[in-house]
C-alpha cells in the first residue's frame, strides 16, 4: 500500500513561546495537509511540522519520503514526516 498526502495550501501556522521545562524560546512552523486513507471515504486533515528554515511544501500530491523514518535514542523506530512528490497512481486497496 502506498501513502498519499495532499497539500492544498502553502500557508503555515507559527506557534511560538517559551518552554516551561527549559525556559528557552521555541518556534514551530506547521503546515496543514490531508492524508488519503484507502479505508476511508474522505481525506483526513493532518499537521506537518517543518524543520527550522524549511519552506512550506508546494501544493500537490506527496508520499512519505524514506527519510521520514529513523531509529530514536531508545532504539525504537520513529517517524518525522518528510514528504516526497508522488509518482504514479495510488489505487484503493481491494
Amino acid at each position: 500500500m502506498s501513502i498519499k498526502i495532499e497539500v492544498q495550501s502553502t500557508a503555515i501556522d507559527i506557534v511560538q513561546g517559551v518552554s516551561q521545562k527549559t525556559n528557552k524560546p521555541y518556534k514551530l512552523n506547521i503546515q496543514t495537509a490531508y492524508f488519503h486513507d484507502p479505508e476511508e471515504a474522505y481525506p483526513v486533515k493532518m499537521k506537518i511540522l517543518l524543520d527550522e528554515g524549511q519552506p512550506p511544501y508546494n501544493k500537490g500530491e506527496y508520499t512519505l519520503d524514506p527519510k521520514s523514518f529513523y531509529v530514536d535514542r531508545n532504539g525504537s523506530l520513529a517517524l518525522s514526516i518528510k514528504l516526497a512528490p508522488l509518482v504514479g497512481d495510488i489505487k484503493k486497496a481491494s
